[in-house]
């Protein structure tokens, strides 16, 4: 058994299944039930199959392939094939019709955290939360850091959906995979290749994934190695997301 990246513990039981347990009921709760609307509504990216819940935890059939990173930072690059697999994962998760709200992330108080720190101008959050009021809701996976996409032969898929949700602005995992997988330079480039990388969705989205990451190391880290490493990885996208609000207002 051993530590999840969305916590709680994981068990392999077999080569074919894992048991998932010790979170919070209302993350274990909300991915249960986003497990379950997949077998009413099958989305268009690859993932675990659900074979069993209750309050103790969860039986999944495991997804084929391995982790693109071992932690929520990825320190190494990829092909670029695995590149665009990931690209297309990202994109992909918005298409699906999800039956279930889900979780909600919080554009505003990130966003607003930004500004009081300096990383954002008021005139550029006014910008972004306008665009936030009035944007679709899409599905969105809400975690797609790199120990949650799993690649395999049929390409890359998603696990762990702890804080997954209709409501997000589409590009919250597109920004997420991007801020947190910045460090891989092909990857890097790929995804600020794509079309969503120019739109305000996307832009909404870095800015508030930025924002929310290093309000987190603030938080959590203090002068700890890996906060300064942290903290370093997310302010060097600063000057280039900036640059990218400053196309969408203009």
């Amino acid at each position: 058994m051993h530590a999840s990246a969305g916590g709680g513990r994981e068990e392999s039981v077999g080569p074919d299944v894992v048991v998932k347990a010790g979170r919070s009921r209302r993350r274990a709760v909300n991915e249960a039930l986003h497990y379950l609307a997949m077998d009413a509504v099958p989305p268009p990216f690859r993932t675990a199959r659900l074979i069993a819940w209750s309050a103790e935890g969860m039986m999944l059939k495991r997804l084929d392939g391995a982790a693109l990173g071992a932690g929520k930072i990825l320190e190494h690059d990829v092909p670029a094939e695995i590149a665009q697999q990931c690209l297309d994962l990202a994109l992909a998760t918005s298409g699906w019709e999800s039956p279930v709200d889900g979780h909600r992330f919080d554009y505003r108080r990130q966003l607003d955290w930004g500004c009081e720190r300096g990383l954002l101008a008021p005139a550029e959050l006014d910008v972004l939360r306008e665009h936030e009021r009035r944007a679709e809701r899409r599905f969105q996976h809400g975690d797609l850091i790199p120990s949650n996409v799993i690649v395999g032969a049929d390409g890359a898929g998603a696990i762990d959906f702890e804080w997954s949700g209709r409501t997000a602005v589409n590009g919250l995992d597109w920004a997420t995979l991007l801020v947190n997988g910045w460090n891989a330079e092909t990857l890097r480039s790929v995804l600020l290749g794509s079309w969503i990388a120019s739109t305000a969705d996307g832009v909404l989205n870095w800015a508030s994934v930025i924002c929310h990451e290093l309000r987190q190391v603030e938080r959590d880290g203090g002068e700890a190695t890996w906060a300064r490493e942290a903290r370093d990885l997310y302010t060097q996208q600063l000057p280039l997301m900036r640059a990218a609000v400053a196309r969408v207002m203009r």
